[in-house]
């Protein structure tokens, strides 16, 4: 029982496809992590050990950023993350990166975010504790990530508009664009 009740708990927090979103204040019915459609919400620990909620950043334009510890590329692209938000301050980005495992392949916690965030000098960025429990290869009850790091591109209405597997700065910078 104790199992079912913990699976409950993660398809909650973690999942959906076409998700029934109504009884929320947000203008959508439905969620999922396909392209053109809302993004489904998740609540996890930032590097301080607060919740944050995809939704809380309603309204701004979002880079989400899935990153493991053991990643080379996602330490190279971590080096980028406080710039990217800065340069893009005036557009209101929010840049959230979530670490799906820490440096020796395990889930993360908030310690392990806040030495990944004091390492690569993010400082005004959410880095959040996640866990491959929020992934799925066909994005029907979770993210889709199929290479470290993996960018999702959710504009101000938290429509997803785009993604880039792997780290390619430009690339990023010219899907970032697309959302304002």
């Amino acid at each position: 029982m104790y199992f079912f009740i913990l699976f409950l708990t993660f398809l909650s927090l973690f999942g959906c496809h076409k998700k029934d979103v109504a009884d929320t204040n947000y203008p959508w019915n439905d969620c999922s992590q396909q392209m053109g459609d809302h993004a489904c919400n998740f609540t996890l620990q930032d590097q301080d050990g607060q919740n944050v909620s995809l939704y809380d950043f309603y309204g701004q334009p979002i880079v989400l950023d899935f990153s493991t510890g053991w990643c080379g590329f996602c330490g190279i692209a971590a080096e980028e993350v406080q710039s990217v938000q800065d340069k893009y301050a005036s557009h209101d980005l929010v840049y959230i990166t979530v670490m799906i495992e820490d440096h020796r392949g395990w889930k993360p916690d908030p310690e392990f975010c806040q030495e990944w965030a004091t390492a690569f000098g993010i400082y005004s960025a959410p880095v959040l504790a996640g866990g491959d429990s929020m992934l799925d290869p066909e994005a029907e009850n979770g993210w889709s990530v199929a290479a470290y790091p993996s960018f999702y591109f959710i504009d101000s209405d938290m429509i997803i508009q785009g993604n880039v597997l792997g780290f390619n700065p430009w690339k990023i910078d010219e899907v970032i664009n697309t959302l304002f």
